[in-house]
């Protein structure tokens, strides 16, 4: 197997004024959490970009308020919807974000797993038609 190599290109004249911050909701599991977080950090890092979780410093209270505050309170956030099949946490994290008027990205995995509801046969999940109609990214790899 060929070995991958990603260039990231950055415009030393680009000036940032403020540090900025960047909500990240993402599916918690080992095939999303290492590879997601370390490919944001190389992006991130030229710009100054400090990225939030959901998963740090996590305070005492409700979980979904602390995601709403960290949404409000960050200048952008970046959603990735791969794995989250039967746990959509995020696509609410993504509502909490068009509802607070925050600029987001959402990165859309297109080969989402087959979910049998009830006794239907299994079929796959696509992208929310809420969702559908607004700009996203998809992507397979």
């Amino acid at each position: 197997m060929a070995a991958r190599c990603s260039v990231l290109s950055v415009n030393r004249s680009i000036l940032v004024r403020k540090r900025l911050s960047a909500f990240i909701g993402h599916r918690f599991s080992d095939g999303v959490k290492p590879n997601l977080r370390y490919n944001l950090a190389v992006v991130f890092k030229p710009y100054g970009i400090k990225p939030c979780y959901s998963d740090t410093d996590s305070p005492n209270g409700s979980v979904f308020q602390i995601i709403l505050d960290r949404i409000g309170r960050s200048d952008f956030s970046i959603f990735d919807d791969r794995e989250t099949e039967a746990h959509p946490n995020t696509l609410i994290e993504i509502g909490a974000a068009i509802g607070l008027g925050k600029p987001h990205f959402y990165f859309n995995y297109e080969n989402k797993d087959m979910v049998r509801v009830g006794k239907r046969p299994p079929m796959r999940i696509t992208t929310p038609s809420d969702l559908a109609g607004m700009m996203y990214m998809p992507y397979r790899d």
